[in-house]
Protein backbone atom coordinates (compact mmCIF):
# COMPACT_ATOMS: atom_id res chain seq x y z
CA UNK A 1 0.00 0.00 0.00
CA UNK A 2 1.26 3.53 -1.25
CA UNK A 3 -0.40 6.88 -1.23
CA UNK A 4 -0.52 9.48 -3.68
CA UNK A 5 -0.66 13.05 -3.32
CA UNK A 6 -1.98 15.20 -6.58
CA UNK A 7 -3.28 18.76 -6.38
CA UNK A 8 -6.16 19.14 -8.74
CA UNK A 9 -8.13 21.88 -9.65
CA UNK A 10 -11.60 21.33 -8.41
CA UNK A 11 -13.82 24.23 -9.32
CA UNK A 12 -13.60 27.51 -11.78
CA UNK A 13 -16.58 30.11 -12.23
CA UNK A 14 -16.76 33.70 -12.75
CA UNK A 15 -13.91 35.09 -10.50
CA UNK A 16 -13.62 32.26 -8.68
CA UNK A 17 -11.49 29.44 -8.84
CA UNK A 18 -9.87 26.69 -6.09
CA UNK A 19 -7.88 23.69 -6.12
CA UNK A 20 -7.57 21.00 -3.65
CA UNK A 21 -4.81 18.60 -2.42
CA UNK A 22 -6.16 14.88 -2.89
CA UNK A 23 -4.43 11.87 -0.98
CA UNK A 24 -5.28 8.73 -2.47
CA UNK A 25 -4.43 4.95 -1.46
CA UNK A 26 -3.16 2.65 -4.46
CA UNK A 27 -3.34 -0.66 -3.98
CA UNK A 28 -3.10 -3.47 -6.45
CA UNK A 29 -7.14 -3.19 -6.60
CA UNK A 30 -7.84 -0.07 -6.59
CA UNK A 31 -7.59 3.74 -5.73
CA UNK A 32 -9.20 5.13 -2.90
CA UNK A 33 -9.08 9.05 -1.84
CA UNK A 34 -8.09 9.14 2.07
CA UNK A 35 -7.61 12.74 1.99
CA UNK A 36 -8.22 16.05 0.52
CA UNK A 37 -7.14 19.59 1.80
CA UNK A 38 -7.39 23.21 0.70
CA UNK A 39 -4.78 24.48 -1.60
CA UNK A 40 -5.74 27.48 -3.37
CA UNK A 41 -8.49 29.76 -3.15
CA UNK A 42 -9.22 32.88 -5.19
CA UNK A 43 -12.30 35.09 -5.09
CA UNK A 44 -12.54 38.69 -6.66
CA UNK A 45 -16.00 38.72 -6.39
CA UNK A 46 -15.81 40.41 -2.65
CA UNK A 47 -16.74 43.35 -2.20
CA UNK A 48 -13.40 45.06 -0.81
CA UNK A 49 -10.39 43.09 -2.49
CA UNK A 50 -9.94 39.60 -3.97
CA UNK A 51 -10.19 36.71 -0.95
CA UNK A 52 -7.09 34.55 -1.65
CA UNK A 53 -5.68 31.42 0.70
CA UNK A 54 -2.93 28.92 -0.16
CA UNK A 55 -2.71 25.75 1.51
CA UNK A 56 0.48 23.69 2.00
CA UNK A 57 1.13 20.17 2.81
CA UNK A 58 4.18 18.75 4.81
CA UNK A 59 4.41 14.86 4.92
CA UNK A 60 6.72 13.98 8.48
CA UNK A 61 7.83 10.45 8.93
CA UNK A 62 7.30 9.36 12.51
CA UNK A 63 9.73 10.09 15.36
CA UNK A 64 9.72 9.96 19.47
CA UNK A 65 7.17 12.85 19.36
CA UNK A 66 4.81 11.72 16.92
CA UNK A 67 5.25 7.49 16.79
CA UNK A 68 2.82 7.56 13.55
CA UNK A 69 3.84 9.22 10.26
CA UNK A 70 1.42 12.39 10.07
CA UNK A 71 0.86 15.29 7.27
CA UNK A 72 0.32 18.69 8.51
CA UNK A 73 -1.94 21.22 6.40
CA UNK A 74 -1.24 24.79 7.00
CA UNK A 75 -3.82 27.73 5.09
CA UNK A 76 -2.52 31.26 5.21
CA UNK A 77 -4.29 34.21 3.51
CA UNK A 78 -2.37 36.62 0.20
CA UNK A 79 -0.70 38.08 2.94
CA UNK A 80 1.38 34.70 4.66
CA UNK A 81 -0.94 35.17 7.79
CA UNK A 82 -1.49 31.88 8.79
CA UNK A 83 -5.11 31.02 9.57
CA UNK A 84 -5.16 27.06 10.22
CA UNK A 85 -2.97 24.17 11.19
CA UNK A 86 -4.04 21.01 11.17
CA UNK A 87 -2.14 17.77 11.86
CA UNK A 88 -3.23 14.07 10.91
CA UNK A 89 -2.35 10.58 11.25
CA UNK A 90 -2.71 7.59 8.58
CA UNK A 91 -4.54 4.93 10.58
CA UNK A 92 -5.60 1.87 9.48
CA UNK A 93 -6.64 2.97 5.47
CA UNK A 94 -7.70 6.71 6.30
CA UNK A 95 -6.49 10.14 8.10
CA UNK A 96 -7.06 10.76 11.39
CA UNK A 97 -7.02 14.30 12.96
CA UNK A 98 -4.88 14.85 16.01
CA UNK A 99 -3.83 17.32 18.17
CA UNK A 100 -0.98 19.07 17.27
CA UNK A 101 2.09 19.28 20.51
CA UNK A 102 3.39 22.38 20.98
CA UNK A 103 7.36 22.40 20.34
CA UNK A 104 9.86 22.40 22.74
Amino acid sequence: MFELITEQRDGVATGIAFCNFHIYNMSSRKIQEVWEGESYYFDANSRRSPIVRRGFIRCVQSNSEYPAPHLIHLSADSSGRRLAERAFVLRGKSFVEVRLRPAT
